[in-house]
Order: structure tokens, then C-alpha cells, then sequence
């Protein structure tokens, strides 16, 4: 999803990384992906990256935490599908509204998606939640 945010918001976005964990070649990581212009949030999630499918050079890049994969899937023409799994609808709570700068009850949306390799290997998997459109 980051590219299309990118697109629609006509700036590059970058993370900020809210807890991480590494086992082996299995990377978790819960962010928050901001503006590079202004740092406004435009989503939070978490996501499970599968590193032995990386090539080392990716691998360094996902692991500077800089900026989120679809970024540097983009930017690197990495070929991908997507395949989401679930559509969500939640009302936000005290951490959602912290991460994303928001206050009271909002009605957000997002997804649960897999990306996967051409040879049907899954890079990544993600849920990704969106704030409201100010």
C-alpha cells in the first residue's frame, strides 16, 4: 500500500518503528508510516518480513528501518503480488489514537495482506490500518 499512499499524498513516507523483533530470517516489526514533509501519520501496522527471500542489499535496507517495504519494493523493482486476506473495520483505541495523533472513538479501516515472490513464496505479511482523512 505504501506506494499508492506515496502517490496520493505526492511525498515519499517513511517509518517510525514501535517494537521489533528478529528470529533467524522471520522480521517483525509494529510502525508508523509518516510524511517525510510534515511527519503527519497515514498508517500504523505491524508486518512479518521473510528475509531469506531478500537479496543481501535489500535485506541491509529493510533492516535500517528507514522505510517501509513497499517503498523499497518499489524502488527496487522487486516483482510482488498482493493478496489481501481481510478487510478491516475497528474503532480506534488509546495506542491506535497515540501512534496516529488521534483522540475520542474513530471508525478506521484497513487490511491484512500477504506479498508474495513470483515463485509463490510469501515476503511479507502485514495488517495495516488507516487514519481519517483530515
Amino acid at each position: 500500500m505504501t506506494p499508492t499512499l506515496e502517490q496520493f499524498y505526492g511525498q515519499d513516507i517513511h517509518l517510525r518503528v514501535l517494537s521489533r523483533r528478529r528470529k533467524r530470517d522471520e522480521y517483525f516489526r509494529e510502525v508508523v508510516l509518516l510524511l517525510d514533509g510534515s511527519n503527519r501519520p497515514v498508517e500504523c501496522g505491524a508486518i512479518k518480513i521473510n528475509l531469506k527471500l531478500f537479496s543481501p542489499d535489500a535485506r541491509a535496507e529493510i533492516l535500517e528501518e528507514r522505510r517501509p517495504l513497499g517503498h523499497i519494493l518499489d524502488q527496487r523493482h522487486i516483482v510482488h503480488t498482493s493478496l489481501p486476506k481481510a478487510f478491516l473495520l475497528l474503532t480506534s483505541d488509546h495506542l491506535i489514537n497515540e501512534v496516529l495523533g488521534l483522540t475520542g472513538a474513530n471508525i478506521l479501516y484497513g487490511r491484512r495482506n500477504t506479498l508474495f515472490n513470483p515463485k509463490g513464496r510469501p515476503l511479507a505479511e502485514i495488517v495495516e490500518i488507516l487514519p481519517p482523512l483530515r
